[in-house]
């Protein structure tokens, strides 16, 4: 029998041993073919394309390859890969489906990053240097960097149009986080139970992460971001792993991660914060029941383990990036970004995120959570067993409060900024369902539990993304419709609309946008044309958000002026005080501003909405633009940097 034991061991270090080899063999060609390729002057764009999607998935798996998750995912059986791959299957069908429902024009956040990708791309194989050039220094200089263009390059540019380039995102970032989050629940799971494999399987647990409607919501709403989720997911299951501690130098891989994070998306630095509050607790949790000599060695490595993660964190950001540093501190991002706080108490936030999030979910984590206290204090618990489940718990759901609150400071969530939190509320919030799941000795009623957790999955993804009837106790039970395809009516018209502006332009007067919705906005004339084009045939100016644009004085410059009636907002009209007023004056012939302008033509948009292009026939007189100053120094007398300044400047000048 002894013998046997050792034949197999063997035979599995030489396997092992094999396909480390051949792992290294082929890392060794991708390396000389991509090398091959950048060498070449016809390829070298396409490999630099490459390159920001390989260097990325690189350092997600430096970051992980050490863990238990890790070893998990790579000891996978044929029946669980393939089980896997199905589900996924399915879920890019649906995928698929769900895309080709859309026909709009996206604006703004729906299209920025993609429109910003799409022209790092044609910079990039116009000037490879200036376009990486460009793109670092976006770093420092810009709100919304290159880095993640960079990133997610070469899916664009094999599928350049706007469904195409989303629905790659769901393959390269919610298909690989979702693996790496269900990993990680196993090894947590058969922790607290002190038994391997006695879980619910990885299959299940990795349908019900992919299949969460606040990580998917983003991609397909049209925002890029879940670049930043994977690397987010991926300092989780490192920092709560334990190899953190047998860990060396590849600690500092996890600092650069931690710097990464934010510097592709500034407001992960909010997850940031709450990864940090998570993984104190969850450590001193484990070492509050070590003994004294087993804690202070622990306690010591940590200590070194801190260092490392500061090194490699601030290394980025105290030799490349130091203006990103400086314009984070010294930007009042709070006053900014105040227009997007929606809610006013404490409880109408915490109740849409509930429900957002699905309150059936909350409510069965709470009662697993109750039912594995009554089992603790029935003895059926080990105290280990239940420190370990109090440590990840507590720590995720702690940390998680954390970076919500802090976020609420500066705005409310909008899509994309649910990764800050979806991560922690995730493994909080289930973890304690599958718990209790395997918990379940008779087969039978495991099996049924489990289809049902499924069922549940599907119809609360439906629920959220408005394919079941609107039922109102229906979407406060499985969540509300937080998502829909987008689709409009009125695109040949607006096909119209801009090329209109272009003939009347000629492609050289300023065309001022005194309108602000996600269907007409200054971001129109770029988008209309995408992907062929990512250039506006004239020029275009508007201030969307009193709070962060103030009053755009290139309004005085314009020479055609676009208004809509009703007046197009996409926030509350004391949040779009110069929209709104302009749009009024200049459409009233009457007033000291529409005395300047004549009406050229009309369009009909979706929801009875009367676009209207006027021509300025007259410069506004220096009385005129005193009159608009003195109404928003009324309105605005804190905020002399955003109005009066601007105003003072253009008079100096008249």
């Amino acid at each position: 029998m002894g013998m046997n034991v050792d034949i197999r061991t063997n035979l599995m270090e030489k396997t092992i041993r094999h396909f480390s080899k051949k792992n290294k063999l082929v890392v060794y060609y991708a390396v000389l073919l991509w090398a091959v390729l950048v060498i070449v002057p016809f390829t070298r764009s396409l490999a630099i394309s490459l390159f920001g999607l390989i260097a990325f998935y690189c350092l997600i798996i430096c970051i992980v390859s050490s863990t238990k998750t890790a070893s998990v995912i790579r000891g996978l059986s044929t029946k669980e890969k393939m089980l896997m791959a199905g589900i996924s299957a399915l879920f890019l069908l649906f995928g698929g489906w769900y895309f080709s429902r859309y026909h709009f024009i996206p604006t703004w956040d729906n299209a920025s990053y993609w429109m910003s990708t799409l022209q790092f791309n044609k910079s990039l194989f116009s000037s490879p240097r200036t376009a990486i050039l460009q793109a670092l220094d976006s770093v420092n200089t810009s709100d919304y960097n290159q880095l993640l263009c960079w990133i997610l390059s070469f899916p664009v540019l094999v599928l350049p149009t706007w469904a195409g380039s989303f629905y790659t995102e769901l393959i390269l970032v919610l298909i690989p986080s979702s693996l790496l989050m269900s990993g990680f629940m196993k090894i947590q799971l058969e922790r607290i139970r002190n038994s391997k494999g006695n879980v619910i399987p990885l299959w299940v647990i990795y349908c019900v992460f992919l299949l969460i409607p606040l990580a998917a919501r983003p991609i397909f709403s049209g925002y890029l971001d879940g670049v930043g989720y994977l690397l987010f997911i991926s300092l989780v299951i490192a920092l709560l792993d334990d190899s953190l501690l047998s860990r060396k130098f590849s600690i500092i891989v996890i600092g650069l991660g931690i710097s990464g994070a934010f510097l592709i998306r500034r407001w992960f630095v909010f997850a940031v914060i709450g990864l940090v509050v998570t993984v104190s607790i969850y450590w001193i949790f484990r070492m509050w029941f070590f003994d004294s000599a087993r804690r202070r060695r622990v306690f010591l490595r940590l200590c070194i383990v801190v260092v490392l993660l500061a090194l490699g964190a601030l290394l980025p950001l105290l030799t490349l990036f130091r203006g990103f540093l400086w314009r984070s501190f010294s930007g009042n991002y709070s006053a900014s970004y105040q227009s997007w706080t929606l809610y006013d108490s404490y409880i109408d936030k915490w109740g849409h995120l509930g429900y957002d999030f699905g309150w059936i979910w909350l409510v069965l984590s709470w009662i697993s959570i109750i039912i594995f206290f009554v089992q603790f204090l029935m003895k059926k618990i080990a105290v280990k067993c239940f420190v370990d489940f109090v440590a990840i718990i507590f720590a995720n759901y702690i940390g998680g409060i954390t970076s919500v609150l802090v976020f609420w400071r500066i705005q409310d969530f909008s899509p994309q900024h649910w990764y800050i939190v979806v991560g922690f509320m995730s493994l909080a919030v289930y973890m304690p369902i599958f718990l209790e799941l395997s918990f379940i000795s008779v087969h039978l009623y495991r099996r049924i539990s489990t289809i049902a957790l499924i069922i549940i999955s599907v119809v609360c993804l439906c629920s959220s993304f408005g394919l079941l009837v609107k039922n109102q106790i229906v979407q406060q039970v499985f969540g509300g419709t937080i998502q829909q395809p987008y689709r409009q009516s009125d695109v040949k018209e607006k096909g119209e609309f801009v090329e209109y502006l272009r003939n009347q332009t000629r492609g050289s007067s300023l065309v001022y946008f005194a309108a602000a919705s996600s269907d007409l906005n200054s971001s129109l004339p770029y988008t209309y044309y995408l992907p062929s084009s990512t250039t506006s045939p004239f020029p275009v100016a508007g201030a969307d958000v009193d709070s962060r644009d103030g009053f755009n004085t290139d309004f005085f410059n314009a020479d055609f002026v676009v208004t809509s009636d009703p007046v197009s907002l996409h926030m509350s009209r004391d949040k779009e005080q110069v929209v709104y007023i302009l749009n009024k004056l200049v459409r009233d012939h009457s007033s000291y501003v529409g005395r300047h302008y004549i009406e050229k033509r009309s369009f009909s948009f979706d929801n009875d909405v009367r676009v209207t292009v006027y021509e300025k026939t007259s410069s506004l007189t220096r009385e005129d633009i005193i009159r608009l100053k003195n109404y928003f120094d009324s309105i605005y007398p804190d905020l002399p940097e955003l109005f009066s300044d601007r105003f003072d400047s253009v008079l100096d000048q008249l």
